[in-house]
């Protein structure tokens, strides 16, 4: 997701999950596979280090696991400080959150 329309469908549109510390938006999409879009406040990651490395992480576990994603367009936002958190621990956070948007998708999907 590149453009700001996106992101704003995104959040008007979608359904959220939270994480600690991270807010998973998932909103239907134009796009035929899963996107990611990042929103990564400096509030919670005031350093340029500390953002990057935790957009790093967003993006891999994303890559990883895209494929057993619903086509949605997903925006993770940073809810919470993670300077404390170290990246086995995002990815945990993660995987919790893209598990349970799955779950839902199937369970609006199967009704």
């Amino acid at each position: 997701m590149r453009g700001a329309g996106e992101f704003d469908h995104a959040f008007k549109a979608g359904r959220r999950q939270r994480s600690a510390p991270f807010l998973l938006v998932a909103a239907a999409g134009g796009a035929g596979s899963a996107r990611l879009g990042l929103a990564i406040a400096k509030r919670y990651a005031p350093q340029a280090v500390e953002r990057n490395r935790v957009k790093r992480q967003i993006r891999e576990h994303f890559r990883l696991h895209r494929a057993e994603l619903p086509p949605l367009d997903y925006v993770v936002c940073l809810t919470a400080p993670t300077r404390t958190l170290r990246n086995p621990d995002l990815r945990e956070s993660l995987e919790r959150a893209w598990r349970r948007v799955k779950e839902k998708c199937s369970e609006s999907s199967s009704s």
